[in-house]
């Protein structure tokens, strides 16, 4: 699907702990659950809070990421 060439750390699927995704974190959208837009798919961005809902907020636009319901790829974690 993508052919960049990223030191993938976390690909799809489970997470081990949201504190995985320090501030700093720098993350590739693959699919965000949105049926009225499809434009985040395939945007890098950065972390940069984690809400109280567990939802990621970053650099890539004005929608959260939701561990579990969309998929991205952490390409280079940020240091605690």
């Amino acid at each position: 699907l993508f052919r960049h060439e990223y030191s993938i750390l976390f690909l799809f699927g489970e997470i081990i702990s949201i504190d995985f995704f320090p501030e700093g974190t720098e993350t590739l959208t693959a699919k965000l659950d949105d049926p009225y837009d499809h434009s985040y798919v395939g945007r890098v961005g950065v972390v940069e809070f984690i809400d109280s809902m567990d939802q990621i907020h970053g650099s890539w636009g004005g929608l959260a990421l939701i561990p579990g319901e969309d998929d991205f790829i952490v390409i280079k974690r940020a240091a605690y």
